[in-house]
């Protein structure tokens, strides 16, 4: 049988199959980019409400400032949130 009488996916399935598994490496990368973006974004609101909510308890207003070992209580959850989405959704 000839090259001119088979059908397209007969003579190209290679290709189709590279270029499929291409588009599906695509796919899972921005799905991946796309979940650590959303962690991140998570971290940053639960930051902003731990430091909030401990401004809160000592009747302060949002945003203030807080005493050295809280802060940095905070600012270590926060780092340890951040390296946990990295982790999980970095191809690192």
């Amino acid at each position: 049988m000839s090259e001119q009488t088979k059908g397209f996916i007969a003579t190209n399935w290679f290709k189709l199959c590279i270029v499929g598994f291409g588009i599906a490496l695509i796919m899972i990368y921005f799905s991946r980019q796309s979940s650590l973006d959303d962690c991140l974004e998570n971290v940053a609101r639960n930051y902003d409400r731990d430091w909030n909510m401990q401004c809160k308890a000592k009747k302060l207003e949002n945003n203030c400032e807080l005493p050295r070992f809280l802060a940095e209580t905070i600012e270590k959850d926060r780092a340890n949130r951040s390296d946990t989405c990295f982790k999980r959704y970095s191809f690192k």
